[in-house]
């Protein structure tokens, strides 16, 4: 049987690990096909193949062919490696709890376009050095898997665009100051594309937020630790 043609992906690396004495396992989000899983032969023993381009949080154009669960890396070129996210301690927290948050809400193989999007703009941001800014690609992230709340009204009483918003991950809703009892958010900070810049204390609070509304969600916290390995 022939083997399947190659397909070409643009995607950010969310996860590596070794395989084996040599090769490597890449984990990229792309718009396309979501979450993917690629070995790299030889992506450990030897960096010359693939010419660094094996990086967390890096763009890659990546040639790949489909072989069940893990496809095969063919070749791989950076689009946008981010250098400075790895100069900083604080950037690469960041990062490291936004790319886990987007490798746990992409669908495997399934297309993501909206966490793709909200991914690449946030970890843009934090190359740029805008830190808290970047936390405005959050809820982009929850709206593009699926489970984000509707931040135009308060899903209690209905309100029309209210002035701020409560995540109450518990409940499942984003409620308006009268019917909600959790710290309130400008309304502005959920648009997208941005039209607002956070406060620290605001960037701080919708990131907790946020995660917590993964949590509640999908029953599992991100692990960016793990992401990190």
């Amino acid at each position: 049987m022939a083997a399947a043609p190659p397909v070409e992906l643009v995607g950010i690396v969310v996860r590596v690990a070794d395989l084996g004495e040599a090769d490597r396992i890449v984990e990229i989000v792309t718009a396309e096909r979501g979450r993917v899983s690629l070995v790299a032969r030889g992506g450990r023993a030897s960096r010359r193949r693939f010419a660094g381009a094996l990086d967390l949080f890096e763009t890659l154009r990546v040639q790949a062919r489909a072989r069940g669960a893990l496809w095969q890396l063919i070749a791989a070129d950076v689009l946008a490696a981010r250098l400075p996210i790895r100069g900083s301690l604080v950037l690469l927290d960041r990062a490291a709890r936004l790319v886990a948050t987007a490798r746990g809400l992409a669908n495997e193989l399934e297309p993501s376009p909206e966490v793709f999007t909200a991914l690449t703009w946030g970890l843009d941001r934090l190359a740029a050095g805008a830190v808290d800014e970047a936390t405005l690609a959050y809820p982009r992230l929850l709206t593009g898997a699926g489970i984000g709340p509707d931040y135009d009204r308060c899903m209690r009483c209905g309100q029309r665009a209210p002035a701020t918003l409560a995540l109450e991950a518990r409940e499942g809703q984003a409620l308006c100051p009268r019917c909600g009892t959790g710290p309130q958010l400008r309304a502005a900070l959920f648009a997208w594309p941005p039209i607002a810049a956070p406060t620290a204390l605001e960037a701080a609070e919708l990131e907790r937020d946020c995660l917590a509304w993964v949590e509640q969600q999908t029953g599992r916290a991100p692990r960016w630790s793990r992401s990190l390995r």
